[in-house]
């Protein structure tokens, strides 16, 4: 109110525009956040991390989702404990620097040659390649409008096409 009142504004004026600014503030994040706890997972995605964990196998996460966001989908997916590591975009180097994998490769314990990487996005694909992750899949599941992917070794459209041991 302050700021808005040096420009000549009355103070009631400016009290009420600032309060109305924090309010549509309040109301733009309240609708941001409902729509990301309303996610939806697609079929076959979580039978396949669990599936993985129980396995055996070595998960880990890298999103440009914050991490409030990662850590609240975990939780709302019962998903805490399947992944030993996640980066999240405050971790730094943020994906698609190849440093980001080398960094979460590193916390896992493990080579790049070891793991696999999945996305649906071409960069992420591209920074697996430069990190050499020995598997490389493409996902094109997630939308409506498939996305083009080319630094894959493999593509899947289905997260039931994964099969392991």
């Amino acid at each position: 109110a302050t700021i808005i009142s040096i420009t000549g504004i009355t103070w009631s004026k400016a009290l009420q525009i600032s309060s109305d600014a924090f309010d549509l503030v309040d109301l733009i994040t309240q609708e941001k956040n409902a729509k990301e706890n309303n996610q939806v997972n697609l079929p076959g995605s979580i039978s396949l991390i669990k599936g993985l964990k129980k396995k055996g196998f070595i998960l880990g996460i890298i999103t440009n989702d914050n991490k409030a966001g990662l850590n609240n989908y975990l939780f709302k997916n019962d998903l805490n404990n399947c992944f030993k590591h996640c980066f999240s975009s405050e971790d730094l180097p943020p994906k698609p620097n190849p440093k980001a994998i080398e960094n979460l490769c590193k916390v896992l314990n493990v080579k790049s040659s070891q793991c696999a990487l999945i996305s649906d996005s071409d960069l992420d694909l591209l920074m697996a390649k430069e990190s050499k992750i020995k598997i490389i899949l493409g996902y094109t599941g997630g939308w409506s409008i498939p996305p083009k992917l080319y630094e894959h070794d493999h593509l899947i459209h289905r997260w039931n096409e994964i099969t392991y041991q």
